[in-house]
């Protein structure tokens, strides 16, 4: 392993370290660039997301049943 390798390989584990990664990563290629862009969502995760986010708005303060003792 030539020292350009050794290098890049100590910066794509730094990277790892940062990212929370116990793992390297390969860098991204244009492949995957595409790939990326075509991957669609389910609508159903997005329904559950929102109506997850509306019960906790509308759900009560956990502070308003406590009382303050002075």
């Amino acid at each position: 392993m030539g020292d350009s390798q050794k290098k890049r390989v100590a910066e794509e584990e730094i990277s790892a370290m940062k990212t929370g990664l116990g793992i390297r990563l390969l860098p991204a290629s244009k492949e995957d660039t595409e790939s990326a862009k075509h991957v669609k969502f389910s609508s159903k995760f997005n329904k559950n997301r929102d109506e997850k986010r509306a019960l906790i708005k509308s759900s009560m303060s956990i502070f308003s049943g406590a009382s303050s003792s002075n």
